[in-house]
């Protein structure tokens, strides 16, 4: 292979490292996107169960309690691109025409003493 395709085997290569990475958050998948569009019919308050969270979901993005001592599972449905693929020609305009029209937002599923969903919320982030 001759020097210049092997530099641009190597850029192609990196270019799809990158756009991979720019596609959304870590953890974030179709399926969460899925369920985040109709949250009130996958996860049901008083009757979904943590497991069944997890299998439906994947492990969270973040957990925390809150100030009953509940935990709280916050899934994130967020794209950003990274700052090397937004100098690229052409690929960094269509990158970022994707990050600025994705609504960006985050799965908040808070649970029970008995591992039941009690409170499920889908809100916007910036």
């Amino acid at each position: 292979m001759k020097p210049g395709r092997k530099m641009s085997a190597l850029l192609l290569g990196l270019l799809v490292l990158q756009l991979g990475a720019c596609a959304s958050s870590p953890g974030a998948n179709h399926n969460q996107s899925r369920v985040m569009d109709q949250a009130d019919q996958h996860i049901v308050v008083g009757v979904t169960r943590r497991e069944q969270v997890r299998s439906l979901m994947g492990p969270p993005s973040e957990t925390s309690l809150d100030d009953a001592g509940h935990e709280v599972w916050i899934y994130q449905d967020v794209v950003k691109v990274p700052l090397l693929v937004s100098l690229i020609p052409i690929v960094g305009d269509v990158a970022d025409v994707v990050e600025m029209t994705h609504d960006n937002r985050e799965l908040i599923v808070q649970f029970d003493a008995a591992d039941v969903v009690q409170k499920v919320k889908v809100r916007k982030v910036n």
